[in-house]
């Protein structure tokens, strides 16, 4: 599995990395909190191992299930603004958050 070209394929469809506000994962969902709700589904819903997309309590979430999508996690932090991103740490069991950096 490509998993470059997978997050490439999820920033195409979510409007690219400053529609992100923060990234977050739990044990089988990227979790995407938007800046803008703007996203084209179809997209996401054929994004290579994607297993279903929805949108729930102000996050898109896009099922990749276990194992990938951490990996999947790995690389889309790489990729959004070549690691100028600010961790958090997260409370909520099972999840992990990075906040886009707006500071450039």
């Amino acid at each position: 599995m490509d998993y470059q070209k997978i997050v490439k394929e999820i920033l195409e469809a979510i409007g690219g990395q400053e529609n992100i506000a923060s990234a977050t994962h739990c044990v089988t969902r990227l979790r995407l909190n938007l800046k803008s709700k703007e996203y084209d589904q179809e997209r996401l819903e054929n994004v290579e191992g994607a297993k279903g997309v929805f949108f729930n309590k102000g996050q898109l979430q896009i099922i990749f299930g276990t194992g990938t999508v951490e990996r999947v996690y790995e690389a889309f932090t790489k990729e959004i603004d070549n690691g100028k991103i600010e961790s958090v740490p997260q409370e909520t069991s099972g999840q992990e958050t990075v906040p886009q950096n707006e500071h450039g």
